[in-house]
C-alpha cells in the first residue's frame, strides 16, 4: 500500500524534550535516588528505574499517582499525557460534546482512563486480562476516580455485548485503544529493548494490532452512537492498514505522528460523519 493514503499528519508532536530532566526528577523525588549513578544519571534501561521515573511523572506532570506492577508493560508518560490532550482537544473543538468516552483494553495501570477522567470525562473502560483487571480497580481506587470510571471485565468482546447501550440518551464521544502491536511470529523482538516489559495479552494481538483496531472501527461505526474512534499505533504500515479500512468503513480519517528519540507512532482517529 503506498505511504500516501495518510497524507501529511495533521501535526506531528516531539516529545523527546518532555517531562522532568532526569538530574531534576531526581532531586524531587527520593524514590529515584537509589537508581541515579555517581554522576546523578539514571539508566532508563532498567524497567526498575523506567518504571519509577514514569510513576513520578504521571505524580508530577498530571497529578495521579499510579502503580505499574513489575512484568507488566509500562506506559510512556509523555505519549499517554500528549495523547490524552489531543482527545480532550478534538472533542471539546467538536459539536456538543457530551464528555463520555470509552477505552478498551485499558491495562494494569488504567491510566489513559484515569487522565481522561482527570479531565472531567465519564469513562467506560475495559479489561480481559484477570491481573490487569485487578491492578486497574487498585489504581481507580487509590485516586478516588470511581465517580468518573466504570470498569468493565471483558471475555474478549471489544465494544458489542459488553457494554450496554439500550438507553435513548446513551452517546459517547468516541473510542479509545492502545492495541497489542506484537504479532505471534514476533515474540523473539517483544523484549529485544532494554527495559521493556509486557504481559503477552497485553503485546500480542491479531496481526500486530491491525484486526483488533479495525473491529474496533467497524463495531464503533455500526453501533452508531460513537462520533471519534482514537487508536495509537507503532508502525506506519499497520496504521495506513487501519486508516484505508477506517475510510472504507465510513470515518473521516486523520493522524498526528508522535517522536520521542528513535521511536515513531502513530495516533490514527476517525469521525463519524453521521454526527
Amino acid at each position: 500500500m503506498s505511504s500516501s493514503i495518510m497524507g501529511a499528519p495533521l501535526k506531528t508532536i516531539d516529545l523527546r524534550n518532555f517531562g522532568v530532566p532526569l538530574k531534576k526528577a531526581i532531586q524531587m523525588d527520593k524514590k529515584l535516588e537509589r537508581f541515579a549513578n555517581n554522576n546523578g544519571r539514571i539508566d532508563l534501561g532498567d524497567p526498575h528505574a523506567l518504571r519509577e521515573y514514569n510513576r513520578f511523572i504521571f505524580s508530577e506532570l498530571a497529578g495521579i499517582e499510579v502503580f505499574i506492577p513489575e512484568g507488566f508493560l509500562i506506559p510512556t508518560a509523555g505519549l499517554r499525557i500528549k495523547a490524552v490532550e489531543i482527545i480532550k482537544e478534538v472533542i471539546l473543538n467538536s459539536k456538543k460534546p457530551f464528555k463520555k468516552g470509552i477505552e478498551i483494553g485499558t491495562g494494569a495501570t488504567a491510566i489513559n482512563t484515569m487522565l481522561l477522567a482527570k479531565n472531567n470525562f465519564n469513562m467506560i473502560a475495559t479489561e480481559i486480562d484477570e491481573d490487569s483487571f485487578y491492578w486497574a480497580q487498585k489504581n481507580i481506587a487509590k485516586n478516588n476516580l470511581f465517580e468518573k470510571i466504570t470498569l468493565l471485565k471483558s471475555k474478549g468482546e471489544l465494544i458489542k455485548g459488553i457494554i450496554d447501550f439500550s438507553s435513548a440518551d446513551t452517546l459517547f464521544d468516541f473510542v479509545l485503544t492502545f492495541p497489542p502491536y506484537y504479532e505471534t511470529k514476533d515474540t523473539h523482538l517483544v523484549f529485544k529493548d532494554r527495559g521493556f516489559q509486557g504481559r503477552e495479552k497485553e503485546l500480542i494481538g491479531g496481526r500486530g494490532g491491525i484486526e483488533f483496531s479495525i473491529n474496533i472501527l467497524s463495531e464503533a461505526k455500526e453501533i452508531g452512537i460513537i462520533k471519534y474512534c482514537f487508536i495509537m499505533l507503532d508502525k506506519k504500515f499497520r496504521a495506513e492498514k487501519v486508516f484505508s479500512k477506517g475510510i472504507d468503513l465510513g470515518w473521516e480519517m486523520n493522524w498526528i505522528k508522535f517522536v520521542a528519540g528513535t521511536r515513531t507512532r502513530f495516533f490514527v482517529f476517525g469521525r463519524n460523519p453521521d454526527f
